[in-house]
């Protein structure tokens, strides 16, 4: 069976890197919210107001010890971050992969995951992330950290716009869970693009090489039919 890196390590309000660190989010989250009484992040009524809530939580979280697991040299650079231009996440389904073929259409594979990243940024650095999800009227933080994974969508985001003259607000992260693969998506002349933000020898896909979605797929699809449903 093939086997793919993860990229996806954050700290998650629902478990993540640590008992103990986890329940501190949920400490701190829930100091936050008006009237106690509830270990659950702040409900917000937009997807911004939800990040700016989550950096304050981030900010206040990042100690010395956890500093670098974070993406932080240091807890005073959590201090001073912003956040950057958030991405929304895209997923694909596992029992739709399976059944692609060739010639189909390959949006018709992307769901919204209601999720957004936002980059956390120390100057003109990007260093860190947190994830807010919902949607209408009701937003709240759902995970932070995530260095590796929102460095590579930094990277790459920044060679996509500069080398296709794509606008960067366009730009989503396609998620295919199942298989713990990342690529950002994006379209050329109309056609859907996929931009794998790691490299995966064995299905042939290269970091930051652009491929149409429709190819990608193909590739992807037998390796889902054969996928044992095992964490990755």
């Amino acid at each position: 069976m093939l086997t793919f890196p993860r990229l996806d390590v954050h700290t998650s309000l629902s478990g993540g890197l640590g008992i103990v660190f986890a329940a501190a989010l949920l400490t701190a989250c829930s100091g936050a919210a008006q009237g106690g009484g509830g270990q659950k992040p702040p409900v917000s009524s937009d997807a911004q107001t939800a990040a700016t809530r989550a950096l304050e939580t981030l900010r206040k979280l990042v100690t010395a010890d956890n500093a670098r697991d974070m993406g932080f040299a240091e807890p005073g650079e959590a201090a001073s971050a912003t956040l950057g231009t958030p991405v929304r996440v895209q997923m694909v389904r596992l029992d739709a992969l399976r059944q692609y073929q060739a010639g189909s259409d390959p949006a018709s594979l992307l769901t919204e995951a209601n999720r957004i990243i936002y980059p956390v940024m120390v100057r003109d650095q990007v260093k860190s992330s947190v994830i807010v999800e919902g949607s209408g009227s009701e937003w709240k933080a759902s995970s932070f950290g995530g260095p590796h994974l929102v460095g590579q969508i930094a990277r790459y985001r920044t060679d996509v716009t500069g080398r296709l003259n794509v606008a960067a607000d366009s730009l989503t992260v396609v998620h295919v869970a199942a298989l713990n693969l990342y690529f950002l998506g994006y379209r050329v002349d109309g056609r859907l693009m996929l931009t794998p933000l790691e490299n995966h020898p064995e299905s042939k896909l290269e970091a930051g090489s652009s491929m149409p979605a429709d190819q990608v797929f193909v590739v992807l699809a037998p390796i889902a039919r054969n996928y044992n449903g095992l964490p990755l």
